[in-house]
C-alpha cells in the first residue's frame, strides 16, 4: 500500500500540488462549477438525471402526464431550499452557495453514500495482487538478509524478517512486514547519505 500510494502521489506531484479525491470531496469543498454560478429553479446536477428530458421522452404521453414529474420535482426542490436558514447580512451569491451545499449534502450524497456504504467496515487502500510483486519483494528481502551491514539491522531483527519469508504469500501481515522492512532500509539509506 505505501509503495502504491508513494508512486501515485509522485506521479500526481508532477502536475499538481494538491488534489481532491474520493466521494464527496467536490460536494464538501465546492468543486463543481455550479457552486460558483447562479442557477435557480432546479437542482444544479439535474442534467445527470434527465434534465434535458431524455428519460421522460421515453414515457408514453399518458403515463408522463399522470406522473406529473415536473410538478413533483419543483415541489421537492422548493422543500429542500426551505430547509436552508436565511443568515443576516449575506449576499444573494453567498446564500445561493449555501443552498447548493445544502442540496448536495442532503439530496445528492445520500444517493452516493447510502446506509450500506456509510456503515460498512472501512476497506484499506487496495494493493496489487500481481504475484510478480510478491516475488520481487521476497527477492529484495532475501538480498537484504544477505547484507549484514544494512542500516535497517540497527532497528530490526533479521530473524523476524527471515521468519516472514517462510509464510504464505497471501498473508497480509507477511506482506506488510516485508514492505516495512524494505521501506525502512531504503529510508535509512537515503537519510544517512
Amino acid at each position: 500500500m505505501d509503495a502504491s500510494l508513494f508512486l501515485l502521489f509522485q506521479a500526481v506531484r508532477e502536475h499538481a500540488t494538491m488534489v481532491i479525491s474520493g466521494e464527496s470531496a467536490d460536494e464538501i469543498f465546492g468543486g463543481y462549477p455550479w457552486f460558483h454560478t447562479r442557477r435557480d429553479g432546479d437542482y444544479p446536477w439535474r442534467y445527470l438525471a434527465g434534465r434535458s428530458g431524455t428519460y421522460q421522452a421515453l414515457l408514453r404521453a399518458d403515463v408522463a402526464a399522470g406522473l406529473g414529474i415536473a410538478t413533483h420535482r419543483a415541489n421537492h426542490y422548493r422543500q429542500a431550499l426551505s430547509e436552508v436558514p436565511v443568515l443576516p447580512g449575506e449576499t444573494d451569491a453567498q446564500r445561493r452557495m449555501r443552498e447548493v451545499f445544502h442540496l448536495h449534502l442532503t439530496r445528492w450524497l445520500p444517493d452516493l453514500l447510502p446506509a450500506s456504504v456509510i456503515h460498512r467496515t472501512k476497506a484499506p487502500y487496495p494493493v496489487t495482487q500481481d504475484p510478480a510483486y510478491d516475488r520481487a519483494i521476497r527477492d529484495q528481502a532475501t538480498d537484504l538478509l544477505a547484507t549484514p551491514t544494512a542500516p535497517v539491522w540497527t532497528f530490526l531483527d533479521p530473524r523476524h524478517l527471515r521468519n516472514r519469508l517462510t509464510r504464505q504469500t497471501n498473508d497480509r501481515a507477511t506482506r506488510a512486514g516485508i514492505d516495512f522492512a524494505l521501506s525502512l532500509d531504503v529510508w535509512l539509506r537515503t537519510t544517512s547519505a
